[in-house]
C-alpha cells in the first residue's frame, strides 16, 4: 500500500468512535474488522492526531526518484 506522506498508528486505546475516519480528508482511514486502519495514503495533515490521543503518525521519508544514474557514476568520496 501507499501510504502516502505518513504511517497511521492506531493505538490499542482507541474507542473504536470512529470520528477520525469520518474527520480525513484524503480518505486514508477506514474500518476493517471493526478497527480503524489505514486504508490510503496519509497527507500528513495531522487533522486525526489532533481529535485523538489514540493516534500517532509516523512520517515517512521522502523518496526522490533520480532521472539518470550518470550523475553518481565515477563518484567517489
Amino acid at each position: 500500500m501507499d501510504y502516502g506522506l505518513a504511517k497511521v498508528v492506531i493505538k490499542d486505546s482507541c474507542e473504536k468512535c470512529y470520528d477520525c475516519v469520518e474527520l480525513c480528508p484524503f480518505g486514508a482511514l477506514g474500518i476493517i474488522d471493526g478497527k480503524v486502519e489505514q486504508v490510503g495514503p496519509c497527507m500528513l495533515c495531522g487533522g486525526c492526531k489532533a481529535l485523538c490521543e489514540a493516534i500517532e503518525l509516523v512520517p515517512l521519508p521522502e523518496v526522490k526518484e533520480l532521472e539518470s544514474l550518470d550523475q553518481w557514476v565515477g563518484r567517489q568520496g
